[in-house]
Order: C-alpha cells, then structure tokens, then sequence
C-alpha cells in the first residue's frame, strides 16, 4: 500500500500546502501480493459477470421448451407472472421466467405421489392474486403431475418449489 502524508502549514490561514512527503518507510511493494490480488479480482469479477451475461442473454433451455411446447398456457402464466413483476424491467422478466421455468420442471422431476397433499397446499398458498380458487379446481383435475398438466396452473412456482421441498424433509424427519 502506499502512504501519503500532507504536513500543512499553519502559520497562515490561506497558505497551500508547504510540503509534500512520501514516506517510503511505510511503502512496501511486494509482486506476490499484486499477483494475488489480481488473481481474486480476475475471479471476482468472473463470478460476478457471467451469471449477468446468462441471464441477459435470453430464456435458458427450460424457458425455452415450455415456450415452444406449450406456447399459450406460458403466455398465460409464466410470461405474465413476470411481466406484472417487472413490467419495463427486460433483464428481470428474463430471469423471472428462467427462475419459475427451473422450479416448475424441477418440481416436476423430484414430486413423489405420496407427497400430492404438501404440492397442493403450496399451490394454495403461492397461488398468483385471484387465481387460488381456479388452481384448486384444475389440481383436483390432475390425473398426473406432469408439464403438460402443471403448466395452466397460476403460481409462484420457486415459491411452490421452496415449500414443497422444506414441506417434504420436515415430513420425512419425524
């Protein structure tokens, strides 16, 4: 690090600065600190960068199926859950869509039959505004927990994820 030390004078009042010193005692410059530095700043800013760039780049893979393989029902609800979040805010309608297409094929891939009831009172409860009632009456429809079937109902799905998943291991715990 390097020290700079102002001796002022006060002798008068509007007088500059009489001095400048360097103290060079205090002045250490050591090439394996700087190369150190450098390496955690390059891999600071590494992590921080490239999850902005996937992110603003586009929908990621799960995104893109449920757009391309159900394209109104994720009009209806995915889409328009992010787009009533964020509004004119791009970068966060992308992410928001990315984060709600991961949870709902994740939950999708690890729901277990014996767990119908802890899904359905998540749904309840994470339910988009005025959809509750309709979401209770296309669950109780569901023959099977599945994308096809999962995908018109309105609802937070990191939220459903989230619950679902702490709802499951406290379940299994006792």
């Amino acid at each position: 690090m390097r020290y700079l030390t102002l001796n002022k004078s006060q002798h008068k009042k509007n007088e500059i600065f009489r001095s400048f010193e360097l103290n060079f005692s205090l002045l250490r410059l050591d090439q394996t600190n700087i190369g150190s530095n450098m390496k955690i700043l390059f891999f600071l800013s590494i992590v921080l960068f490239v999850p902005f760039l996937a992110y603003s780049q586009g929908l990621n893979s799960n995104a893109t199926h449920i757009r391309e393989t159900y394209p109104d029902e994720y009009q209806k609800t995915i889409r328009a859950f992010a787009v009533k979040e964020w509004e004119n805010d791009h970068t966060m309608v992308v992410y928001t869509i990315n984060q709600q297409s991961d949870a709902l094929i994740s939950l999708i891939r690890s729901f277990k039959s014996e767990h119908t009831n802890i899904l359905f009172r998540a749904i309840q409860e994470w339910s988009h505004s005025g959809y509750k009632a309709t979401n209770i009456e296309k669950f109780r429809e569901l023959s099977i927990i599945n994308l096809e079937q999962m995908i018109g109902i309105y609802a937070d799905w990191t939220m459903v994820k989230y619950v679902y998943d702490q709802q499951t291991a406290a379940s299994q715990a006792y």
